[in-house]
């Protein structure tokens, strides 16, 4: 966990270019791909005793959505949390018989071979 959560401190008084610049450069830092794909950074030393927090994730590991939701939970200023949905059951549809994978193939071989050339 000490790899991925990190506290930098920006000189005092930190300004809003100054926490620009930092972000700047760990944003152009690739991340480590021997170790899981994400790094946390929480940045003090801003003026008015101001903190930030730089989330950096691979896209690989997380989409829009789940990356939407996660923020509303990291974020959520009650200590109790909210109250979520039941989620609802999966049901899955049915796989596909060999026909129509066969189908589906052929269609997407001509429409990979009519972007190429066109």
């Amino acid at each position: 966990m000490e790899y991925h959560i990190r506290e930098l401190a920006l000189p005092q008084p930190g300004s809003d270019a100054q926490l620009c610049e930092q972000i700047a450069r760990l944003h152009a830092r690739p991340l480590d791909r021997a170790r899981p794909l994400w790094e946390i950074y929480l940045i003090t030393g801003l003026t008015d005793g101001r903190v930030a927090v730089y989330t950096k994730i691979h896209h690989a590991a997380i989409d829009g959505r789940s990356g939407a939701e996660l923020l509303t939970v990291l974020l959520d200023l009650s200590p109790d949390g909210r109250e979520l949905p039941t989620p609802k059951a999966f049901r899955p549809g049915s796989a596909p018989n060999r026909v129509a994978l066969a189908a589906r193939a052929a269609v997407r071989l001509v429409w990979r071979r009519s972007r190429r050339s066109g």
